[in-house]
């Protein structure tokens, strides 16, 4: 039964819950950031509590991410940068290492 449950477990979720989603909106506004969009960390966290509660009402977890690309393409995000801001929080950072390379390789030449 849920009222026999120790609150303070309940508050430890609600709270990882929450640092979850601060970091995923992190991540969201990063890589959009790199695409050239200028949004607030609000509306990021916006997309990311989308994705969560979504995702957590969703058989198999398969809402969240859709329903961040429809919610960032209403404020008028494109579609395709929205798909790599959502399925891919790492985007910036794998562009920057392939860059990184890039310019290793020609120094060595």
């Amino acid at each position: 039964n849920i009222f026999s449950v120790d609150k303070r477990f309940i508050l430890i979720g609600i709270l990882i819950m929450f640092l979850f989603s601060i970091g995923e909106a992190h991540n969201i506004r990063t890589v959009l950031a790199s695409l050239g969009y200028k949004i607030s960390f609000t509306t990021s966290f916006k997309y990311a509590i989308t994705g969560f509660f979504f995702s957590s009402i969703t058989p198999s977890s398969s809402g969240g991410q859709p329903m961040q690309i429809y919610v960032m393409a209403k404020d008028k995000i494109n579609i395709s940068h929205s798909f790599i801001a959502s399925f891919n929080p790492n985007a910036d950072k794998q562009n920057k290492g392939y860059y990184d390379i890039k310019t290793f390789e020609l120094k060595k030449q």
